[in-house]
């Protein structure tokens, strides 16, 4: 279940700034800078009351969600990047409270959105709307852009009208068809990723960076045929494909469940080997046998 290229979401990450940059580029410094404005965010956050504030565990971002939306979430992870986003948007400078950028209903390309809101907006579904706290590191920088200064924090009032991602969104509808032809109820996750928990279990959640010891089967949705299975198996479950870290985290330890994920969150348009073809959609029943955090 491994994938190749993790792209682990540390917060050095941060050197993608503006979307040009490699890992190879990044600054020394931009850790602290990023630990030291997310205090600075977490005083305001104090200081004016905020109530239902949440963290990103992928990223330590700090937003508020204001409406939960009701379509997919542009779950970015290690998956293929939405084409595009349509979003209306405020942008206030967190130091100030000035308004600094206004836009309704606008259409943006994924690459051309800072890495906090890349990140962020990972965190709400279509037709939902959040508050987004972004440090410096992770919008302009230093240089800043237009209206915003440099090393300004940001905080967006932000809601998603819709993304495109056609390949996801053909594969969830054919996923909801299969699982509707063959009588099962399953849960849709806001990334895409369907699951159906057979046992809760009693122990503990995984997490992203847990050890997961599991047994599982894996099969082609869309011919049934078993590609791999195996008893007893160790893994960390950040190296495996985003369709197990979604699922595996909704059970604890001592559960099973079964997934149904998308080829965007599976092995996408490169398969693997000769038993994963192109854009495979995948079934899985998992039995988390135990969690080493």
């Amino acid at each position: 279940m491994k994938k190749s290229g993790i792209l682990a979401a540390t917060l050095m990450a941060a050197g993608l700034l503006t979307g040009c940059f490699s890992t190879d580029d990044v600054q020394p410094g931009l850790e602290q800078i990023f630990l030291r404005e997310t205090a600075v965010i977490d005083e305001y956050i104090q200081d004016n009351n905020l109530e239902d504030v949440l963290v990103d565990n992928y990223s330590l971002l700090r937003f508020k969600p204001l409406l939960e939306g009701s379509g997919l979430s542009p779950f970015t992870g290690t998956a293929e990047d939405p084409e595009s986003v349509n979003i209306t948007y405020k942008t206030i400078l967190l130091e100030s409270e000035d308004t600094v950028e206004v836009a309704e209903n606008v259409e943006v390309n994924w690459e051309d959105l800072n890495v906090g809101l890349r990140v962020g907006l990972r965190n709400v579904r279509e037709s939902g709307r959040m508050l987004l706290f972004v440090p410096s590191v992770l919008a302009y920088g230093e240089q800043g852009q237009g209206d915003i200064p440099g090393d300004a924090i940001l905080i967006y009032d932000i809601t998603l009208n819709s993304f495109e991602h056609p390949q996801l969104k053909n594969e969830v509808s054919y996923i909801q068809a299969y699982l509707n032809d063959n009588s099962i109820t399953a849960v849709k996750h806001p990334s895409g990723v369907f699951y159906r928990i057979n046992e809760l279990g009693e122990g503990t959640f995984p997490t992203w960076s847990s050890g997961v010891l599991v047994d599982y089967e894996g099969k082609l949705i869309e011919s049934g045929e078993v590609f791999d299975q195996g008893l007893g198996r160790s893994f960390v479950l950040s190296e495996l494909i985003d369709g197990w870290q979604i699922g595996l985290q909704q059970v604890r330890e001592g559960g099973s469940v079964s997934l149904y994920i998308p080829s965007t969150f599976g092995y996408g348009p490169e398969g693997a080997g000769t038993s994963i073809p192109a854009n495979a959609s995948l079934e899985f029943d998992i039995s988390l046998i135990s969690v080493q955090n």
